[in-house]
């Protein structure tokens, strides 16, 4: 009995070996899901002026590093940035409900926290971090947490409100 477990588990531990060799060999893990597996350790400072330096470019998404648009595929867009509200909860600047310290810290946390990769971007004529996410849950959290109006299901080519948003404390230009 003892040798034939011996020998079960002996042909188990190789077959383990052998799958997972494929996988690492086959870039698996390295390349077609980088998403989840990469390690963000790069830290981004002084983001709010990086952002600001955007301003009059095109409306669209644009690679954090290069300054070029993206090419995702799918995905989703999303941020946690927020409008300053006005002493009545309309919009009264798109800067300044974070002080620049803030904005680097939350870059790099939800970057590092759910291996995002930065972007930065514009919606009528108004540049701010957002990030990509191949997984819906993260954006949806994110969405809710931060309170904000939409992400973006890049696929689909869509906007996905948040049923839970609040112009009041983070209200768009046209509120």
């Amino acid at each position: 009995m003892n040798i034939m477990f011996y020998s079960l588990s002996k042909i188990i531990r190789n077959n383990l070996l052998i799958f997972f060799s494929l996988i690492f060999l086959t870039g698996y893990f390295n390349s077609a899901n980088a998403d989840f597996y990469a390690d963000k350790t790069e830290y981004c400072t002084d983001v709010i002026s990086k952002v600001k330096s955007f301003k009059g470019k095109t409306d669209g998404t644009y690679d954090y590093e290069t300054r070029k648009l993206t090419t995702y595929k799918n995905g989703y867009f999303v941020t946690f940035h927020q409008n300053q509200p006005d002493e009545r909860g309309h919009y009264k600047n798109h800067y300044g409900y974070y002080s620049d310290e803030e904005y680097d810290k939350l870059t790099n946390e939800l970057s590092k926290k759910y291996n995002l990769d930065i972007v930065i971007g514009i919606f009528d004529n108004e540049p701010e971090i957002s990030f990509w996410t191949k997984r819906k849950s993260v954006a949806e959290k994110i969405v809710k947490k931060y309170n904000q109006h939409s992400y973006y299901d890049i696929k689909l080519n869509k906007i996905i409100k948040n049923p839970y948003y609040d112009k009041t404390k983070n209200p768009m230009k046209d509120n």
